[in-house]
């Protein structure tokens, strides 16, 4: 396993079909039938994925939850520290939230993992 992603096996048959079909390499389709990517309609929303491609924030498990509880961290002044991964997204989202709890008074220290440690 790698990340998120659990590796499929990929055949190399598999893959250039993939590649001759979506005019792709056979690397690039190999990487994509690992990631599970392998129906030919599925190769364009995930190398081009689009706004309305993204899932709804709303089925996020605890979503509500956790904002009531950064308001009411903010609210009552409190400390507190987020957790970000090393990667562009998770550096991003740090950064986007990291600014958001400032803008709204928040005392919040951002912390980036590291991947040597």
């Amino acid at each position: 396993m790698w990340g998120r992603y659990r590796l499929r096996p990929a055949s190399p048959e598999r893959a250039e079909a993939l590649a001759q079909a979506c005019a792709l390499s056979p690397t690039l389709a190999q990487v994509l039938i690992h990631r599970g990517v392998d129906e030919e309609e599925a190769v364009e929303p995930f190398l081009k994925p689009t706004l309305a491609g993204l899932r709804s924030p709303k089925s996020m498990r605890d979503r509500a939850r956790a904002a009531e509880r950064i308001a009411r961290a903010i609210g009552a002044g409190e400390s507190m520290a987020i957790f970000g991964d090393y990667d562009v997204d998770g550096t991003t989202s740090l950064a986007i939230l990291t600014g958001i709890i400032r803008a709204l008074g928040g005392q919040i220290t951002p912390l980036v993992a590291n991947r040597f440690e």
